[in-house]
Order: structure tokens, then sequence, then C-alpha cells
């Protein structure tokens, strides 16, 4: 064997256990995830949780609800709204919640806060895996901060760029969507971010920022 054909060999060789590392590490995360899934469906949504344990009032507002299911799920005494850009989704929602005393606004997100109207505030905002989409987000925070209560706080729930999936998977992990991810957050930008919109205060505790979850979590306080 030529010390080229060694070269290749061992690059081939290489390559070999990269790929199955590869394997064991997928079937490790796939695991871990439905080990999680398992368990949370045995409680309640922690989307719905952290809206009733943070919200001060009834008005809770989803930005980018989708067919407004988790909307749907919150206790009777809150009124649901929505903002939703897809024509099927937007009809879907908007029954949904005019059925709690709601609605559902059809346009993209700092123009549908626009619309809303003036003598309605909100008492929490939910923008849950949306920032990293909305090529408008500075807008759309500086928007939303106008629509709140006096005690309004806006949630969000982002993709998290500092775990250590992402540092492992680098351009593979997850959270890297080209070309509808355009934002990407570490909890220090994000919380650089939020204050830049205007809110005083960018709450993100530890355990909403664990290395180990793909997720970060933060409260926005108007």
């Amino acid at each position: 064997m030529t010390e080229l054909d060694w070269d290749i060999h061992k690059n081939h060789v290489r390559a070999h256990r990269r790929k199955q590392m590869g394997k064991i590490y997928y079937l490790m995360s796939d695991g871990i995830k439905k080990t999680r899934a398992f368990f949370r469906s045995f409680s309640s949504k922690k989307e719905h949780r952290y809206i009733m344990r943070f919200s001060a009032g009834p008005n809770i507002l989803d930005v980018g609800c989708g067919e407004g299911h988790i909307l749907a799920g919150l206790p009777e005494s809150m009124v649901p709204y929505g903002i939703e850009p897809s024509p099927g989704m937007h009809q879907r929602a908007d029954q949904v919640l005019r059925a709690r005393g709601g609605f559902c606004v059809h346009n993209i997100s700092h123009l549908g806060l626009a619309e809303l109207p003036d003598d309605i505030r909100f008492d929490l905002v939910l923008m849950r895996s949306f920032l990293e989409h909305d090529v408008m987000a500075e807008e759309t925070l500086r928007t939303c901060l106008s629509k709140l209560a006096p005690n309004g706080k806006v949630l969000i729930k982002v993709p998290n760029f500092n775990c250590w999936n992402s540092k492992l998977r680098g351009s593979n992990w997850p959270g890297i969507r080209n070309p509808d991810h355009v934002n990407y957050f570490t909890p220090q930008t994000l919380s650089r971010f939020v204050l830049k919109c205007g809110y005083s205060r960018c709450h993100i505790p530890a355990v909403w920022r664990l290395p180990t979850s793909d997720n970060l979590w933060a409260l926005a306080f108007r």
C-alpha cells in the first residue's frame, strides 16, 4: 500500500467512525426527547402553566397562534386573542377564539399588532417559536410594548444558540434552518435585544436557559 493509499484508507476510517458516532448521538438525542415528551404527557402544557403564573389579567395574545390550540386550552376566565398570517389557520383560529370572547387578526406580526383595537390591552403576549422567523423582530417587539397593560409581559420561546447541542452539531443543529430562521439568540443576546426594544427588564432564570435544552425562554416586562 502506497503512502497515498494509506492516507485515503485512514480518511475513510475516520469518516466511518464519525458516521457511527453520529448515529449513536442521534439515537441518544431522540431517546431523551421521547422520554421528555412521555413525562410531559402527564402534566399540563408548559405554555399554559407559564401563562397562568405570569399573567396579571385575563387578556392573552398569541402572536403566530396557528389554529389556536394553545389558547383553546386556557381556563375559561381568560380571553384569548391571536395573530396568524396563514389564511387557513387564521380562519380556524378565529372561530375558536370568538367562541371564547376573543378573535384572531389575519396579518403578519407587527402589522397585526397595529390592527388591534386601542381599547384592548394585553396582560400577557405569547411569542412561542416565533421571533427566530421574524424579519421585523425589533419592530414587532416595540409595537407589542405599546399594546401591553401596565403590568403586561411578553413570554418568549426561541432556539438556544448557546446550548450544548448547537456546539456539538454545528451547522447540523436543528435550530439552524435556512431560510426560515433569520434570527439566532443566546440568553445574553436575547436579553440585550429585549432591553433595546424598550422593555424595562428581561427575566431568564437558570432553568429557562439550561445548556442541555435546545430552547430558551424569557419574560419581558413592560
